[in-house]
């Protein structure tokens, strides 16, 4: 409001005249600008601090468009998909995955964004160097104020080493089951023999499955301690306890594992022994004889042989002559275990 004073023609006053101004338009523009100025110091530190906890981030994160389009990368994700940030931008990150995943991995990729929807894939990032990284995505629409969609932010996770991991995982636990599943199959034949009442008037065979039984228990017992070496599981080395052994002797006791085992499935188990010296590890070599023997038996016919021998094979690379190690019924055998 603004008072003016009005004189006569005498000079002396005479009235007031006043104007009315409605100021508030102005006064709320002038009070946005001056909670704006207020705001923007606190505006310009959250993002920088959004920026360095960004680029500090063990986690890729970036950010693209409506349109679908990358416009930020922090340098982790940078450095898991193999491209600079330059690369990145736009539709360039694309040229940076596994070519058999592109065509899929954008489409569905297209579709979230279309349709403003959450996203989660994995994805190989292959690199310029030629290395393959497994990538796993998670994106989230972004919205505004007035509930528009203004972009989508996303991040990437290196997955190589957890995916590494879980196969070394598989892997380990199909080596273990095996391992022990064969010593532990012997036992339970030999006892269930003894249990059966079957070896009553066969004292002499049933003190012989109490032996095998034996053996096969302190043989379980070391494999048990092998699988629980950590020093070995973190060196990824297997120790080998080589001492001199008899082959005949070998060959016998992994024939007598599988005895109780061969007889159920009805096949019969014959061993031509080598009687020769030798330096290794016996539990091993038992392993492996009880391994094939045992596949052996249990794809071949009921009715049908397996022949365990040996010989000596000749050092002479010309030879033609090839070692027997595992024979029988070839149509049944021979296709499982080549020479």
């Amino acid at each position: 409001m603004s008072v003016s004073l009005v004189p006569d023609a005498q000079g002396q006053p005479s009235y007031f005249v006043a104007q009315i101004q409605d100021i508030t338009d102005r006064k709320q523009t002038e009070a946005a600008l001056d909670d704006r100025k207020l705001a923007y110091p606190a505006l310009r530190s959250c993002e920088d601090e959004f920026r360095v906890l960004s680029e500090a981030s063990p986690v890729g994160i970036f950010r693209v468009n409506p349109q679908g389009g990358c416009i930020y990368t922090n340098p982790r994700a940078q450095a898991i998909c193999g491209y600079t940030f330059e690369e990145a931008l736009g539709h360039g990150w694309i040229n940076f995955v596994h070519p058999e995943d592109r065509q899929l991995h954008f489409s569905r990729w297209l579709q979230a964004v279309t349709a403003n929807q959450e996203f989660m894939g994995e994805v190989r990032s292959l690199h310029r160097d030629g290395i393959i990284r497994f990538c796993r995505i998670k994106t989230a629409p972004i919205f505004s104020d007035q509930k528009e969609l203004i972009g989508h932010v996303g991040t990437i996770e290196d997955i190589t080493e957890m995916r590494a991991i879980e196969k070394m995982k598989n892997e380990f636990i199909s080596v273990v089951s095996h391992e022990l599943r064969t010593p532990l199959a012997s036992i339970r034949g030999s006892l269930g023999l003894l249990a059966s009442g079957r070896l009553d008037n066969q004292p002499q065979k049933a003190r012989r499955m109490l032996e095998i039984a034996a053996l096969d228990t302190e043989r379980l017992v070391r494999l048990v301690n092998q699988i629980l070496d950590l020093e070995r599981l973190e060196s990824g080395k297997i120790v080998l306890a080589k001492h001199s052994c008899n082959v005949a002797t070998l060959m016998q006791q992994a024939i007598e594992a599988v005895q109780c085992f061969a007889e159920e499935a009805n096949i019969t188990l014959t061993v031509f022994p080598l009687s020769i010296e030798i330096f290794v590890d016996s539990d091993r070599i038992i392993q492996t004889l009880v391994n094939l023997l045992a596949n052996a038996v249990k794809f071949s016919p009921s009715g049908s042989t397996v022949i365990l021998s040996a010989e000596v094979q000749n050092d002479n690379k010309d030879s033609k002559e090839t070692p027997r190690r595992l024979q029988g019924d070839t149509q049944n055998i021979g296709n499982i275990f080549p020479p």
